[in-house]
């Protein structure tokens, strides 16, 4: 269940163990459309190699 953060917004914990036997952990904010908790996945990520954004059109011949 999200940490609530407002009535639509909230955190949750992710923890795991890798093959290796480390433990793994992350945080992720979750919001909540139509009753059901969604996940935001890399929300407000700088891109650190400053390419410019892949587009979604046809390509040029």
């Amino acid at each position: 269940m999200p940490r609530d953060l407002g009535p639509n917004t909230g955190t949750a914990r992710l923890t795991a163990v890798g093959k290796s036997g480390k433990p793994m952990k992350d945080k992720f904010t979750v919001l909540r459309k139509k009753g059901t908790w969604q996940v935001v996945v890399f929300a407000g990520q700088p891109d650190p190699s400053e390419k410019t954004s892949s587009s979604t059109g046809m390509p040029n011949s």
